[in-house]
């Protein structure tokens, strides 16, 4: 709920020893740190990745001590994982050097100990809806995060709310560019295309970063776990199989009615057929009328209850939508 969440601990600002680096990431060789000696942390399976404390200098900054995350990378990867160091944004999580330790290598990144998986989690087991000044700010940093990624040339192909980090401030950071496994992907996230093995240009791979997107958003808006009514087992064939009651490819579903039609309309496009899938530049040019539909509809009620009211309704009316409220593609 808009109200209770102002109160609670989540998506709420705290203290988190995030050190800021001076790391030159355009130097054309990327930074390499032996970690042999190091020693380390497991941050669990949520992060998937190690907590170092490194002695500042390794960083060439003046820090006694730095804690960092280390993301254990794929050998073959580390090629992609280079040429992403010349990237900079504030919505993608801050890249500090590739790390050895004997035959192993691992991505050393700033460490951002929250992730929007465990925030929506915190959500579900209490039963409340995300902020609605939370989620417009979020949907807003994550598309002109990933619309600087396409706009350099890069493809995420793993958009899920695992990957989406975030800061003290509460600031988006995407992480894990490049980094999908693609024999075992997350089928929920995964645009039906790639989950068919289809051969696609960086066009249309970028294109199945938006029904990723798109599928992210949803699960912010609604607070439930996409397909949560289907099996695990037949998932993917159920995302990849055309339903035959329904004319178009199969997607979350969406209210007929709503008070955000910004938000019904990006997602719909976010699903459509990939050649009539729009690129980030649309989603970006979205923004302004989403904020115009939560942001400044909520501001001309003069009672936070008639604002709790307004959210938790749009809210619960696209958590209980059906998959035929909307059959209108164009």
């Amino acid at each position: 709920l808009w109200f209770s969440l102002v109160a609670s601990t989540h998506f709420l600002l705290f203290p988190v020893n995030r050190p800021v680096f001076s790391l030159a990431m355009a130097e054309e060789k990327t930074p390499v740190i032996d970690l042999c000696a190091v020693p380390m942390t497991f941050l669990g399976g949520q992060f998937g990745a190690f907590k170092y404390d490194l002695p500042g200098a390794l960083l060439n900054i003046a820090d006694a001590k730095v804690t960092v995350a280390a993301k254990k990378i794929e050998t073959s990867k580390e090629g992609k994982v280079r040429a992403l160091f010349p990237l900079q944004h504030e919505n993608l999580v801050r890249l500090i050097a590739l790390g050895k330790n004997r035959d192993q290598c691992f991505l050393i990144m700033e460490l951002c100990p929250r992730t929007l998986a465990g925030e929506l989690d915190q959500c579900r087991l209490s039963t409340e809806y995300i902020n609605p000044v939370v989620f417009v700010d979020c949907v807003c940093q994550l598309t002109e995060g990933i619309k600087y990624l396409h706009d350099n040339g890069i493809i995420h192909g793993n958009i899920k709310p695992t990957n989406i980090l975030l800061d003290a401030k509460i600031r988006v950071r995407i992480s894990d560019i490049g980094l999908r496994n693609e024999e075992n992907p997350e089928i929920r996230y995964t645009a039906p295309e790639v989950l068919r093995g289809e051969e696609m240009t960086m066009e249309q791979l970028q294109k199945c970063d938006g029904w990723s997107y798109g599928v992210v958003i949803w699960e912010m808006m609604t607070g439930r776990i996409p397909y949560d009514d289907v099996e695990k087992s037949t998932l993917r064939e159920y995302l990849t199989t055309e339903a035959e009651l329904y004319p178009f490819i199969r997607r979350p579903p969406l209210p007929g009615k709503t008070q955000i039609p910004t938000l019904l309309y990006m997602l719909n496009d976010c699903w459509k057929d990939i050649k009539r899938r729009p690129s980030f530049n649309y989603y970006a040019s979205q923004l302004p009328d989403l904020k115009k539909d939560i942001i400044e509809w909520m501001d001309c009620l003069d009672e936070d209850e008639d604002r709790i009211k307004f959210w938790t309704g749009e809210c619960q009316k696209w958590e209980n939508a059906k998959l035929y409220d909307l059959t209108n593609d164009d």
